[in-house]
């Protein structure tokens, strides 16, 4: 941040904070430092927090589902019998970043900007004659945030089914300490009983995943509850040496004495698979 012009002196005598809001839909605000940092004109100062100790009224302000970052500039408390002078201060902010700029690339970041990045399907699906396999391509015309995406077509005609997008890593990639995050859309059509996970295989092909969560909505980009590597527990998982990762989407279990709808093909999108 840097203050140019109508700092201290001139009127204005506050400073900044980095604020946070978590978990969406409840929006719950957080901020790096109880009191604001002050800032020196025509210098700039670098303001940073600690995700581990952000200030928060709220219990479950949640550091790992950041949805929203803003900065607050703040004029200062009011001396006693002090007259607050008019300014027009001038700021400028840069480069704001999650720490990667200082140090070694993130080992994952697959963006789909141009291409599939090497991603495949394999599915459980059996297609009966005459029908139609699951698909999946490049979508240059949809992403989040960028455009560009992998787009997978798949037509569920039972419970237990399953797609997998996934891509094999070689050489393996250490994600000590890293979380991988995704972005997935539900376009059109079902998935009964649906669920999508987020999943990371260790040397051997040993299994860790993000626990599922259901099938978004219809018609926006949802990021997915994120895949904290270090939360896996599978014996024999080696976060060091992860060689796959990807997102299984598939049907659930049948319901008592539940029958099957009519299938009904589903289109859906996945975008920026990266670990943090």
């Amino acid at each position: 941040m840097r203050l140019d012009s109508g700092g201290a002196g001139t009127g204005f005598s506050g400073g900044v904070q980095l604020q946070f809001l978590s978990t969406p839909g409840a929006y719950n605000f957080g901020q790096n430092n109880s009191q604001y940092v002050t800032l020196t004109a025509g210098t700039w100062t670098e303001i940073t927090a600690d995700m581990t100790a952000v200030h928060s009224m709220y219990a479950s302000f949640d550091p790992s589902q950041v949805i929203q970052v803003q900065v607050q500039f703040v004029t200062g408390g009011q001396p006693e019998g002090g007259t607050f002078t008019t300014t027009t201060p001038v700021f400028h902010i840069d480069t704001v970043t999650d720490g990667s700029s200082a140090g070694p690339a993130s080992p994952l970041s697959h963006t789909f900007d141009t291409s599939s990045m090497g991603y495949a399907l394999s599915t459980s699906i059996t297609t009966p004659d005459g029908g139609t396999a699951p698909t999946l391509s490049f979508d240059s015309t949809a992403g989040s945030p960028n455009n560009g995406s992998l787009k997978a077509v798949a037509t569920f005609t039972g419970y237990g089914q399953n797609v997998n997008i996934q891509v094999n890593l070689a050489p393996s990639i250490d994600l000590t300490g890293k979380t991988i995050h995704a972005k997935f859309m539900l376009d059109s059509g079902s998935i009964p009983s649906g669920y999508v996970t987020l999943h990371a295989s260790s040397v051997g092909y040993i299994w860790g995943d993000n626990g599922g969560q259901g099938v978004p909505a219809a018609g926006s980009w949802v990021d997915l509850t994120p895949l904290n590597i270090g939360s896996v527990a599978a014996a024999g998982f080696d976060k060091t040496q992860i060689i796959q990762v990807g997102v299984q989407i598939g049907t659930g279990s049948a319901p008592e004495g539940g029958t099957f709808p009519t299938p009904t093909a589903a289109t859906l999108h996945i975008d920026t698979i990266v670990a943090q």
